[in-house]
């Protein structure tokens, strides 16, 4: 498994998660136009603000940090 931190204030065109894990700066505000996760990946949300401007799937985990 594959660990993988994105910067803060930045914007991706999509992200596809595969059998690894990526996590968000926490506090960090990320724009996308589509979110996928599959089975296998793991989506790290941290306290980020995370913007999903298109489609959102996930066949595998998203962790929130309340």
């Amino acid at each position: 498994m594959v660990l993988m931190l994105l910067p803060a204030r930045r914007a991706f065109a999509d992200i596809t998660i595969n059998n690894s894990s990526i996590s968000f700066s926490n506090n960090a505000e990320s724009g996308t136009s589509t979110i996928t996760i599959n089975a296998g990946g793991t989506l790290n949300g941290g306290g980020s603000k995370i913007s999903d401007l298109g489609n959102w799937a996930n066949s595998g985990a998203f962790n929130v940090r309340k």
